[in-house]
C-alpha cells in the first residue's frame, strides 16, 4: 500500500451544541488515550520508514486540541521525528448551522432530529440542497420538520457544499502523496463524516465493478458512497469504532481511490456546475 495514511477521529468533547456548528473543546482526555494513538503513529512511521510526519487538522477546536496532544506525545516517544500540523477546513465535519440556545435536554434532542432529517433528505430522498437543520418551512406555512422551525438562527451545510469540498481534498491529497508528502506519513486529524467519506470512496473504489461505476448518475456518487456503509460495518471493525468511539483510528490506503481519479473529477466538474441554493 503506496499512499497509506492514518485517520485520526478527535477526543471526546464537550456535550453542548451552543457553540456554532458545535465548535467546543474536548475533555476527559487520558494520558493513555494520547500514547496509545501517538503510538500507533510512530509504528507506522517506522514501518513505512517515514522519519516526516504531516497532521492535517480540521479547523475546529476538537479536532486542533487533538493533533497538539498527539504530536506532543509523538515527540516524547520519538523526539527524532519532524512534525508540520496544516489546518484544513475541507476537512471538517458538515457544518451543522447556529442552533438557539435552551435547555441542554431540548437541545440534545434536536441535534438527533436536525441529523435524522438531513440522512431523510440528502440520502434517503438524496435532495442535495437540504441544509442541516432546515425546517422546510412551505409558502402555505406547513413545515416537513415543524419541531426544527424555531431551532435554528441559520441552518447549516447542504450534502452540495459537503461533498463538492470533500472532493476536492481528496484529489488534492492523491496528487499530494505522490508529491509533497510521498516521503512522509500523512495524519489526519478530523470528524466521523469525512472520515468515513474516506473509508466509504475506499471500500466503493475497490469493490465496485468498472462497468457499474461508469453507470453511475452525476450528482449521485455521494449515494453510492453511503451504500458502502453496511459491509464497512459488517468487514471492517475499525468503521464501527470511528462511527462509536471519539480518540479511534484506523489506517488506509488511498491505491484503490487514485484508480478512480477520472471517476471523482468528472462528478466534481458536475457538482461545481451547479447552483448554490
Amino acid at each position: 500500500m503506496g499512499r497509506e495514511i492514518l485517520l485520526v477521529r478527535h477526543f471526546e468533547d464537550l456535550p453542548s451544541i451552543s457553540y456554532s456548528d458545535r465548535d467546543s473543546d474536548i475533555i476527559g482526555v487520558s494520558k493513555d488515550e494520547v500514547d496509545t494513538i501517538a503510538a500507533e503513529v510512530v509504528h507506522q512511521a517506522n514501518r513505512l520508514a517515514k522519519s516526516q510526519i504531516v497532521i492535517i487538522t480540521s479547523p475546529l477546536k476538537r479536532a486542533i486540541q487533538t493533533s497538539t496532544l498527539l504530536q506532543e506525545s509523538i515527540l516524547k516517544i520519538q523526539p527524532a521525528l519532524s512534525i508540520t500540523t496544516i489546518t484544513e477546513p475541507r476537512v471538517a465535519t458538515l457544518k451543522q448551522g447556529d442552533y438557539i440556545n435552551t435547555d441542554f435536554e431540548t437541545m440534545q434532542k434536536t441535534e438527533k432530529r436536525a441529523w435524522a432529517a438531513f440522512e431523510e433528505q440528502a440520502l434517503g430522498k438524496q435532495n442535495i440542497y437540504y441544509r442541516h437543520g432546515d425546517a422546510l418551512i412551505q409558502e402555505n406555512g406547513t413545515s416537513s420538520y415543524p419541531e426544527l422551525a424555531r431551532a435554528f438562527n441559520k441552518p447549516g451545510e447542504n450534502q452540495l457544499e459537503f461533498t463538492t469540498r470533500t472532493y476536492s481534498f481528496i484529489l488534492d491529497l492523491i496528487d499530494l502523496l505522490d508529491t509533497t508528502y510521498s516521503d512522509k506519513l500523512v495524519v489526519i486529524s478530523g470528524h466521523v463524516a469525512p472520515l468515513l467519506r474516506l473509508l466509504e470512496m475506499e471500500s466503493l473504489s475497490r469493490n465496485t465493478l468498472m462497468e457499474a461505476k461508469s453507470q453511475i448518475e452525476s450528482g449521485k456518487l455521494y449515494i453510492h458512497e453511503w451504500n458502502q456503509m453496511g459491509s464497512l460495518l459488517k468487514d471492517n471493525p475499525d468503521t464501527k469504532k470511528l462511527l462509536h468511539n471519539p480518540g479511534s483510528f484506523t489506517a488506509i490506503s488511498l491505491d484503490a481511490i487514485k484508480e478512480e481519479r477520472k471517476l471523482i473529477e468528472d462528478e466534481l466538474k458536475y457538482l461545481r456546475q451547479l447552483p448554490l441554493k
